[in-house]
């Protein structure tokens, strides 16, 4: 796997693993807490998933894509 791969996907890890906390969270912690401590809980959470959203990202250029082993063919509309 090309290491331009690798570390794509590292970066959105803590995306990835925040979200199944979330999801994990609807069934089982969320509804026995304290409002308080609820909105606390998921503020956290979103500010979290905030820090590791997507959008600053980058769109790739066709040469990086190359780089990544990914075939590019331009198609015309």
């Amino acid at each position: 796997m090309p290491f331009a791969g690798i570390e794509a996907y590292l970066s959105k890890l803590e995306l990835r693993k925040t979200e199944v906390k979330m999801m994990m969270a609807d069934v089982v912690m969320l509804p026995n807490m304290k409002k308080r401590d609820r909105e606390a809980t998921i503020n956290r959470w979103m500010k979290l998933l905030k820090i590791h959203s997507s959008d600053n990202t980058k769109i790739a250029s066709p040469a990086r894509l190359k780089m990544m082993g990914i075939g590019v063919r331009h198609v015309s509309k």
